[in-house]
């Protein structure tokens, strides 16, 4: 239920190897504040590029982001992911 609580606002992609931010001011509003230190969405896209995270674009979606071991149903590769 948790995870479906904020799916209008970001949510993995269809085939679950990127993650889409669809609106920016509440992401900022109801998701920074309740799971991050920070404020902004500019420091949340800074600290995912230190992970390694990089920006998809395309004409449907402007904030999706990627990385190759973060992965929908996997969160056994979490532990893989670290500061580049």
């Amino acid at each position: 239920a948790e995870s479906m609580k904020y799916s209008d606002i970001i949510s993995f992609s269809p085939d679950g190897r990127a993650f889409i931010v669809y609106d920016k001011a509440k992401f900022e509003e109801m998701v920074i504040p309740k799971f991050f230190s920070y404020k902004s969405f500019r420091s949340f896209q800074r600290q995912i590029y230190k992970y390694r995270f990089k920006r998809l674009r395309n004409e449907r979606h402007t904030d999706a982001y990627y990385h190759k071991d973060f992965l929908r149903g996997r969160p056994d590769l979490l532990q893989i992911i670290k500061i580049g």
